[in-house]
């Protein structure tokens, strides 16, 4: 079983570790691009030329996978930080 002082060096090096993942996306900057570019997808002409707004989608769901997987990671070190 794992001691108390063990797990806390597992959370203090998850942590470390997440911070580097924020610093190399950029979380805030990432979100705001994925703001930026949902607001394209509401304009009249969006649809307009089909193959750029399929990959504006693509760019959007990708972003939307890197902020869900990161949120995840998150919610994870704060459950292991909780004990």
């Amino acid at each position: 079983m794992i001691s108390l002082d063990e797990l806390k060096k597992v959370s203090a090096n998850f942590n470390a570790e997440l911070d580097k993942i924020n610093q190399s996306i950029d979380i805030d900057k990432t979100e705001k691009k994925l703001k930026n570019l949902e607001e394209l997808t509401i304009q009249p002409d969006f649809w307009s030329d089909n193959d750029k707004a399929q990959n504006i989608i693509a760019e959007i769901n990708e972003l939307k996978d890197l902020i869900n997987d990161y949120n995840r990671l998150i919610d994870i070190y704060e459950t292991i930080d909780e004990y």
